[in-house]
């Protein structure tokens, strides 16, 4: 609600905006794996973003289409979500030294 200015949008309550956190979340869970994305206060901060982002492109979509359509996934929240990613303590990808072989 504080994106929003304190208040849902038209049309828009506790429930719906709910169902748009919980796909968002499967969603950064989704593109996140295999690593595990944190849940401090920036990967918060990011999912909410993502959550007010995607619902104003469900707003747009649902009403008259007079302004450009509202990107949910730009470069710059995908630069965010990877500098995210890679500051998380769990990432999947590890290098190994191997045996040389000579």
């Amino acid at each position: 609600m504080k994106k929003w200015g304190g208040t849902y949008p038209a049309g828009w309550d506790a429930t719906s905006v709910g169902n748009v956190c919980t796909q968002v979340d499967a969603e950064i869970d989704a593109k996140a794996s295999p690593s595990t994305f944190g849940t401090g206060t920036n990967e918060v901060e990011f999912a909410n973003t993502l959550v007010f982002r995607r619902i104003n492109n469900m707003r747009w979509a649902a009403g008259p289409m007079n302004v450009p359509e509202p990107v949910v996934w730009t470069t710059e929240m995908e630069e965010w979500f990877q500098r995210l990613l890679t500051d998380t303590t769990a990432d999947a990808i590890t290098t190994v030294k191997l045996q040389d072989t000579s």
